[in-house]
């Protein structure tokens, strides 16, 4: 069984890179483009300055800060086919997956008010780790694979990507939604998020 939630605070995150005045760690002032940071238990990411950035870069998973990578790793098709991904129990094809340390793992839906949470199955996760090389590499709490299945496409594509920018795209995607399905605005923003995912994103381990 799946238990639903919503997450106000990832409904309301603000675009990686966009403006912030201040570190939500020290108070200094913050660039443009910054590193980003996860608390342990709490859900969402915090701004941080360059120098509140290195210093939880090292952080192991039982650390209360942890500084959130950059790297971005793509894959080709996820060896799941749509019908096996909806028999998991995740019934649409945009959907962002991590590991919880203190939960598991993690399912998010974006949508029109944010964002929906659900906790996968056990069996579900494992499914999914063993339809991807990426997930041997993924890291708890702070990475997260996202899943794709392009309009009209059976095929499922795969993303290892900084927790941030999965909160990005939900925050990016609420922005222009329409209608039920979204509508193209949201279309074309999902399409400019995976046009630099992949501008930006290296072959994954074992992937071609």
């Amino acid at each position: 069984m799946i238990a639903l939630r919503w997450m106000a605070r990832l409904a309301a995150a603000e675009p990686a890179g966009a403006s912030a005045e201040a570190c939500e760690l020290c108070g200094a002032a913050l660039a443009d483009e910054h590193r980003h940071v996860v608390e342990q238990g709490r859900p969402g990411v915090l701004c941080a300055c360059r120098a509140c950035g290195i210093l939880f870069e090292r952080g192991d998973a039982a650390a209360r800060y942890r500084t959130v990578p950059e790297r971005v790793r793509r894959a080709g098709e996820l060896a799941l086919t749509a019908d096996r991904w909806a028999e998991l129990g995740i019934p649409v094809a945009l959907a962002i997956c991590y590991r919880d340390t203190a939960r598991g793992g993690i399912v998010c839906y974006p949508g029109p008010a944010g964002v929906i949470e659900a906790e996968l199955a056990p069996e579900a996760w494992e499914a999914l780790a063993a339809a991807t090389p990426l997930a041997r590499d993924l890291a708890d709490d702070v990475e997260a694979l996202l899943v794709r299945g392009a309009r009209g496409e059976r095929a499922l594509a795969c993303y290892l990507v900084p927790i941030s920018a999965g909160y990005e795209l939900v925050a990016r995607l609420r922005a222009v939604w329409e209608g039920f399905s979204g509508g193209e605005r949201a279309e074309a923003e999902l399409a400019r998020f995976f046009a630099d995912l992949d501008r930006r994103g290296q072959p994954g381990r074992g992937c071609p």
